[in-house]
Parts: structure tokens; sequence; C-alpha cells
């Protein structure tokens, strides 16, 4: 159920050795209470964007390899919970993405704002349902 209303695409965003990770989802009315935790441990979350039927999300990691569960009230009666993975084999390579965004490699490993909204990378995820809950 919860692959349908994730965008295929997620961005990756590394800002001053700091990861933080951007997720869109298609039908907003049904994500409602989104709470998101990473190994764990429940993560502020902020909403960057809003439209009448999507809401995009942006909240830290500390690696692509973390435990990222999902919860949601799609009605007032049910939970869904779900494990969003982070496909790593799908980011592009520094050297692909140096190429790619005409930068030098000190601009990657040293950027700016300018540089870290070219090189914003992103990446592919899935999810894999962990459980639905009726109260």
């Amino acid at each position: 159920m919860a692959r349908k209303f994730l965008e295929k695409e997620s961005t990756l965003k590394v800002e001053k050795g700091q990861a933080r990770l951007v997720i869109t989802f298609l039908n907003k009315s049904m994500m409602k209470n989104v709470k998101i935790k990473v190994n764990d441990e429940v993560v502020e979350i902020k909403i960057v964007n809003e439209t009448d039927d999507k809401i995009t999300y942006e909240f830290k990691i500390d690696s692509i390899k973390d435990d990222i569960i999902v919860s949601s009230t799609p009605f007032p009666t049910m939970n869904v919970d779900f494990r969003l993975i982070l496909k790593e084999n799908t980011l592009e390579k520094e050297e692909d993405l140096i190429r790619m965004y005409g930068i030098t490699e000190y601009e990657y490993f040293h950027p700016t704002a300018e540089t870290i909204k070219k090189v914003s990378q992103r990446i592919n995820s899935e999810t894999e349902e962990e459980g639905v809950k009726h109260r």
C-alpha cells in the first residue's frame, strides 16, 4: 500500500557533514500524522513543500543504510508503519557527479550553497510493509 504513495526517487542532501533525506508522498490525504523513526529514534521532520495532493518531508539521517520506519494514520482507526529502504546502487558516483554538473573536485568536497543545490543526489527508495494496525 505505502509504495504507491511514495515517489520513487528521494533526495539525499549532505551539507557540512550532515545527511538529510527528502521524501515526497503523492497522496497527502492518506499520509496524516506522519512520524519517522531512524534507528529506533523519532526524528524531527520538516515539511519543505506542500500542494493539494503532495507533501514533501525532510529529516536527518546518519547513513543511507539507516533503519527508517515511517508511520502514518490514513484513517482514524488505522495506523500504518512501513520501512523505507534506500537503494545505495542508485546513487551516482562522485566522479560522475563532478563531470555531470561541471564542477571541480574541490567544489564537490568543499561545496558552497550553490554547489549543494546543483549536486543534491536523487536516490531510489522502496517500501517494506511493517504492518497495518487497527484500533
